[in-house]
Protein backbone atom coordinates (compact mmCIF):
# COMPACT_ATOMS: atom_id res chain seq x y z
CA UNK A 1 0.00 0.00 0.00
CA UNK A 2 1.39 3.56 -0.81
CA UNK A 3 2.61 5.43 1.54
CA UNK A 4 0.22 9.28 2.00
CA UNK A 5 2.44 12.17 1.44
CA UNK A 6 2.59 13.97 4.82
CA UNK A 7 1.14 17.05 3.40
CA UNK A 8 -1.86 14.89 2.64
CA UNK A 9 -1.82 13.61 6.02
CA UNK A 10 -1.92 17.44 7.61
CA UNK A 11 -4.86 18.33 4.99
CA UNK A 12 -6.91 15.29 6.35
CA UNK A 13 -6.27 15.98 9.43
CA UNK A 14 -6.92 19.71 9.22
CA UNK A 15 -10.59 18.81 8.23
CA UNK A 16 -11.48 17.53 11.56
CA UNK A 17 -9.36 19.75 13.68
CA UNK A 18 -9.99 22.97 12.30
CA UNK A 19 -6.84 25.08 13.14
CA UNK A 20 -6.93 28.42 14.68
CA UNK A 21 -5.66 30.72 11.99
CA UNK A 22 -6.63 30.29 8.60
CA UNK A 23 -3.18 30.51 7.43
CA UNK A 24 -2.86 27.09 8.61
CA UNK A 25 -4.87 25.87 5.62
CA UNK A 26 -2.36 27.66 2.80
CA UNK A 27 0.40 25.52 2.85
CA UNK A 28 -1.72 22.02 2.29
CA UNK A 29 -4.23 23.67 0.32
CA UNK A 30 -1.55 25.32 -2.24
CA UNK A 31 0.23 21.90 -2.54
CA UNK A 32 -2.84 19.97 -2.98
CA UNK A 33 -3.86 22.96 -6.29
CA UNK A 34 -0.54 22.41 -7.66
CA UNK A 35 -0.81 18.40 -7.18
CA UNK A 36 -3.91 18.34 -8.80
CA UNK A 37 -3.08 20.91 -11.43
CA UNK A 38 0.47 19.79 -12.46
CA UNK A 39 -0.07 20.05 -15.99
CA UNK A 40 1.79 22.77 -17.86
CA UNK A 41 -1.50 24.64 -18.81
CA UNK A 42 -2.31 25.92 -15.41
CA UNK A 43 -0.89 27.95 -12.51
CA UNK A 44 -1.98 28.79 -9.03
CA UNK A 45 -1.92 32.15 -7.58
CA UNK A 46 -1.70 32.85 -4.02
CA UNK A 47 -3.12 36.18 -2.84
CA UNK A 48 -3.84 37.45 -6.85
CA UNK A 49 -4.67 40.85 -6.84
CA UNK A 50 -8.58 40.92 -8.81
CA UNK A 51 -9.14 44.35 -9.70
CA UNK A 52 -12.56 45.32 -11.03
CA UNK A 53 -13.51 46.39 -14.64
CA UNK A 54 -14.64 49.95 -15.03
CA UNK A 55 -17.62 50.99 -15.98
CA UNK A 56 -18.87 50.56 -19.23
CA UNK A 57 -19.04 54.83 -19.80
CA UNK A 58 -15.38 54.52 -19.49
CA UNK A 59 -14.25 51.82 -21.89
CA UNK A 60 -15.72 54.08 -24.47
CA UNK A 61 -12.87 55.74 -25.14
CA UNK A 62 -9.32 54.48 -25.45
CA UNK A 63 -8.10 53.56 -21.91
CA UNK A 64 -4.74 55.82 -21.21
CA UNK A 65 -3.17 54.88 -17.89
CA UNK A 66 -2.92 58.14 -16.37
CA UNK A 67 -6.65 57.66 -16.65
CA UNK A 68 -6.31 55.01 -13.64
CA UNK A 69 -6.95 51.94 -16.46
CA UNK A 70 -4.91 49.17 -17.00
CA UNK A 71 -5.14 45.56 -18.37
CA UNK A 72 -4.61 42.31 -15.98
CA UNK A 73 -3.50 39.20 -16.53
CA UNK A 74 -6.87 38.28 -17.89
CA UNK A 75 -6.63 40.24 -20.11
CA UNK A 76 -9.73 42.42 -18.87
CA UNK A 77 -9.57 46.34 -18.85
CA UNK A 78 -9.53 47.14 -15.09
CA UNK A 79 -9.25 50.56 -12.69
CA UNK A 80 -5.81 50.73 -11.05
CA UNK A 81 -5.68 51.01 -7.34
CA UNK A 82 -8.53 49.20 -6.07
CA UNK A 83 -8.10 45.53 -5.75
CA UNK A 84 -9.86 42.63 -4.04
CA UNK A 85 -7.43 39.71 -2.92
CA UNK A 86 -8.88 35.83 -2.56
CA UNK A 87 -6.54 33.39 -1.24
CA UNK A 88 -6.08 31.70 -4.19
CA UNK A 89 -6.78 31.61 -7.82
CA UNK A 90 -6.25 29.18 -10.20
CA UNK A 91 -6.24 29.56 -13.93
CA UNK A 92 -5.70 28.06 -17.40
CA UNK A 93 -2.61 30.05 -19.00
CA UNK A 94 -3.58 30.86 -22.57
CA UNK A 95 -1.58 32.04 -25.20
CA UNK A 96 -2.46 36.15 -24.38
CA UNK A 97 -4.20 35.89 -20.86
CA UNK A 98 -4.94 33.55 -17.59
CA UNK A 99 -8.53 32.10 -17.59
CA UNK A 100 -9.87 31.36 -13.77
CA UNK A 101 -10.50 28.04 -13.11
CA UNK A 102 -10.56 28.30 -9.55
CA UNK A 103 -11.06 31.06 -6.88
CA UNK A 104 -10.39 30.06 -3.43
CA UNK A 105 -10.97 31.39 -0.08
CA UNK A 106 -10.46 30.10 3.32
CA UNK A 107 -12.07 31.49 6.41
CA UNK A 108 -11.00 30.51 10.19
CA UNK A 109 -14.27 28.35 11.85
CA UNK A 110 -14.89 31.20 14.02
CA UNK A 111 -15.96 33.41 10.98
CA UNK A 112 -19.61 33.82 9.89
CA UNK A 113 -20.91 31.95 6.63
CA UNK A 114 -22.53 34.58 5.57
CA UNK A 115 -20.60 37.01 5.87
CA UNK A 116 -17.61 34.19 3.96
CA UNK A 117 -20.16 33.22 1.81
CA UNK A 118 -20.72 37.05 1.05
CA UNK A 119 -16.68 37.61 0.21
CA UNK A 120 -16.53 34.63 -2.07
CA UNK A 121 -19.43 35.69 -4.36
CA UNK A 122 -18.02 39.28 -4.60
CA UNK A 123 -14.94 37.60 -5.52
CA UNK A 124 -16.98 35.47 -7.98
CA UNK A 125 -18.62 37.91 -9.57
CA UNK A 126 -16.06 39.88 -10.08
CA UNK A 127 -13.94 37.09 -11.56
CA UNK A 128 -17.25 36.60 -13.95
CA UNK A 129 -16.56 39.64 -15.83
CA UNK A 130 -13.37 38.21 -16.78
CA UNK A 131 -14.77 35.51 -18.60
CA UNK A 132 -13.88 32.58 -16.56
CA UNK A 133 -13.64 28.98 -17.86
CA UNK A 134 -17.31 27.14 -18.02
CA UNK A 135 -15.78 24.65 -15.46
CA UNK A 136 -14.93 27.70 -13.72
CA UNK A 137 -16.11 26.91 -9.72
CA UNK A 138 -15.50 29.16 -6.41
CA UNK A 139 -14.43 27.27 -3.36
CA UNK A 140 -14.89 28.30 0.30
CA UNK A 141 -13.00 26.50 3.08
CA UNK A 142 -14.60 27.41 6.20
CA UNK A 143 -12.73 26.00 8.76
CA UNK A 144 -13.19 22.42 8.42
CA UNK A 145 -15.71 22.70 5.96
CA UNK A 146 -16.01 23.40 2.29
CA UNK A 147 -18.16 24.76 -0.29
CA UNK A 148 -18.60 24.95 -4.01
CA UNK A 149 -19.98 27.86 -5.90
CA UNK A 150 -20.88 27.97 -9.84
CA UNK A 151 -20.10 30.99 -11.36
CA UNK A 152 -23.64 32.05 -11.45
CA UNK A 153 -23.04 32.14 -7.57
CA UNK A 154 -25.61 28.64 -6.75
CA UNK A 155 -23.98 26.24 -4.21
CA UNK A 156 -22.94 22.98 -4.96
CA UNK A 157 -25.61 20.48 -3.44
CA UNK A 158 -23.67 18.42 -0.18
CA UNK A 159 -25.44 16.06 2.20
CA UNK A 160 -28.16 17.98 4.48
CA UNK A 161 -26.49 21.55 2.61
CA UNK A 162 -23.86 21.72 5.12
CA UNK A 163 -20.84 21.51 3.07
CA UNK A 164 -18.28 18.95 2.51
CA UNK A 165 -16.00 17.72 5.08
CA UNK A 166 -13.08 15.86 4.09
CA UNK A 167 -10.01 16.54 2.01
CA UNK A 168 -10.99 13.51 -0.39
CA UNK A 169 -14.08 15.66 -1.22
CA UNK A 170 -11.75 18.76 -1.63
CA UNK A 171 -9.45 16.95 -3.93
CA UNK A 172 -12.07 15.57 -5.63
CA UNK A 173 -13.74 18.92 -6.50
CA UNK A 174 -10.24 20.16 -7.91
CA UNK A 175 -9.73 16.96 -10.25
CA UNK A 176 -13.22 17.60 -11.79
CA UNK A 177 -12.20 20.50 -13.06
CA UNK A 178 -8.75 19.69 -13.89
CA UNK A 179 -10.28 16.77 -15.80
CA UNK A 180 -12.56 18.55 -17.97
CA UNK A 181 -10.56 21.67 -18.16
CA UNK A 182 -7.77 18.96 -19.85
CA UNK A 183 -10.44 16.97 -21.79
CA UNK A 184 -11.41 20.30 -23.20
CA UNK A 185 -7.82 21.11 -24.12
CA UNK A 186 -7.43 17.87 -25.91
CA UNK A 187 -4.40 17.10 -23.05
CA UNK A 188 -4.56 14.11 -21.34
CA UNK A 189 -3.71 14.88 -17.10
CA UNK A 190 -0.37 13.68 -16.71
CA UNK A 191 -1.13 12.06 -13.18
Amino acid sequence: MPQIPAWKERLQWLHPHPPLYEASWYGPIDKLANHIFADDYSMVKSQAKIRPSPLADKIDDPPFEDEGLSIDSMGAQVVTGTFFEPDFIIVLVDDDRDVPLVCIEVKKESESFMTSAFQIQHYTDLLAKKQPHEEFVAILVLGGKFYSYSVSGRRARSPRGAGWETSEDLEQAFEKVAKRVLKAKGKANPR
